[in-house]
């Protein structure tokens, strides 16, 4: 066994306790479910009842809960920011690239680029505007990223989503709708669904202005997808001119412009 695989070793028995810490808690949980299960019960309605609500959903019913829910959708949305973190293994050392280059990447296993901007904020710490076209988005992505916008480490966040995701995923639509709803007054926010699948990320933070493109959406992806990285090159400002275009034209059909 070499060195790295000793210390991936110990990384994966890190969080191996960490995932026993939530298995604990989770029994907790399910403890406290089970009176819930009760008094279902006792109203007539099905015992096995499949739980398919977002992070958000938990969060709403911890105001009748009290801590339980809350803790529940904080420790859910934190596992799945830790996961992406452990990528960060692999990509923190390509890196992003320097002034006027780019990066050609190839994933070899899951990979969201939700990784990606987690990297630039460990490298930049606050991103000043972020501009995001994509097909697919994890609802853990959405909550993060309007978390982010909320402390600040966000600047200016655009996002363009596929409109099919109205009849594909609706509880995520509606989610996206709510959460910008909660902000539209700040003024620094734009959300669009339109008939698209392109996956460009758009990151300035400061004076680095990053591209990313390829074939990875933000959430679970294949095993192979191609990311391409550049820093400072004209691909920026050709992407954020059609990006502002997109936002500022007229409200076409399958469209739904939120700003």
């Amino acid at each position: 066994m070499t060195v790295d695989d000793l210390s991936f070793a110990v990384d994966d028995l890190s969080f191996a306790v960490d995932d026993l810490s939530f298995a604990v808690d989770d029994l907790s949980f399910a403890v406290d479910d089970l009176s819930f299960a009760d008094l279902k019960l006792s109203s007539g309605k099905e015992k096995d009842v499949i739980d398919n609500r977002d992070s958000d959903d938990l969060v709403d019913e911890a105001e009748s809960r009290g801590d339980i829910g809350r803790r529940r959708a904080e420790k859910r949305l934190q596992k799945y920011t830790a996961r992406h973190l452990l990528q960060l293994k692999d990509f923190a050392s390509v890196g992003f690239p320097e002034q006027g280059e780019m990066s050609v990447i190839m994933s070899t296993g899951s990979f969201n680029a939700f990784t990606i901007i987690q990297q630039a904020f460990i490298d930049y710490v606050k991103i000043d505007r972020l501009m995001i076209t994509t097909f697919n988005m994890h609802q853990d992505v959405i909550a993060s990223l309007f978390r982010d916008f909320d402390s600040e480490k966000i600047g200016y966040l655009d996002i363009m989503l596929s409109e099919s995701v109205k009849f594909r995923m609706p509880k995520r639509y509606t989610q996206m709708i709510t959460e910008f709803d909660k902000r539209s007054h700040s003024g620094r926010i734009r959300v669009k669904f339109n008939w698209n699948h392109s996956k460009i990320i758009l990151l300035q933070a400061g004076e680095t202005k990053l591209c990313i493109s390829g074939s990875g959406n933000l959430s679970d992806n294949a095993q192979f997808e191609q990311y391409y990285i550049s820093n400072g090159c004209s691909d920026f400002e050709f992407f954020r001119d059609w990006i502002d275009r997109e936002f500022e034209g007229e409200n076409r059909k399958r469209e739904k412009i939120l700003r």
